[in-house]
């Protein structure tokens, strides 16, 4: 991302949350920040917080997914996997933006743009970012649980997921075109792909450039799960 597009992200961002200060505040009670100042606002909702306020921003999963250019692994175990069945309730898909910085990589989030899900201000995450790494990029990606389909076992036999648990997956920068795709796709075939559950092969696909080599996932054969 461009000095200029981080800059156009931070003023959206501020955009934001100045919509959001006006529209809990009258008019007459509202004033203009300082020059060079930092709006001070509270990105807190104005009622009591429901339930939905407090299940949503992190996924409850028995392993994460770690993808690599070698394929798909879990936990401390390196038996890689190619492909694997899986079925998505996109219900719970939780969608997010995400800005990726500094080396190792850092990972920071919102679901609104206008704090974090550390509670933040958003458009200061992207300042901290920047400030690191000047290649700092926003980009859009989603926290996915699967429920596996079948038991996933390494070459001995061992069982090293069972069919049934709940696998926890982080679109990457590069994924998300194929994230974007396979819901596209889905929608074409008449899949709810905003509240149904769908079955879905996922399937590692290697990827390589100037900079270096990275594995991502994609989604095959689609179906309504029974």
């Amino acid at each position: 991302m461009t000095q200029s597009a981080i800059d156009l992200a931070i003023a959206n961002a501020q955009a934001a949350a100045a919509g959001m200060v006006s529209n809990q505040m009258p008019a007459a009670q509202a004033q203009a920040p300082a020059a060079g100042a930092v709006a001070n606002y509270n990105p807190a909702p104005a009622s009591p917080l429901g339930l939905d306020d407090m299940l949503s921003g992190s996924l409850q999963v028995d392993h994460w997914m770690k993808v690599s250019k070698f394929g798909i692994n879990f936990g401390e175990d390196l038996t890689m996997f190619k492909e694997l069945t899986v079925r998505m309730d996109m219900s719970q898909v939780q969608y997010n933006y995400s800005v990726r910085y500094g080396n190792p990589a850092k990972y920071e989030k919102t679901t609104d743009k206008i704090s974090d899900v550390k509670g933040r201000p958003w458009i200061e995450v992207l300042r901290m970012a920047q400030q690191v790494d000047p290649k700092a990029s926003e980009f859009r990606s989603a926290d996915v649980p699967f429920t596996l389909v079948g038991d996933l076992k390494d070459p001995s036999g061992k069982v090293i997921c069972n069919d049934g648990e709940t696998l926890g997956h982080s679109v990457s920068m590069t994924g998300w075109k194929y994230f974007q795709k396979a819901m596209q796709d889905m929608k074409k075939l008449g899949l709810d792909v905003y509240t149904g559950v769908i079955e879905v092969k996922l399937v590692h696909l290697y990827q390589k450039n100037d900079k270096g080599e990275w594995g991502v996932v994609t989604y095959q054969e689609p179906k309504a799960s029974a």
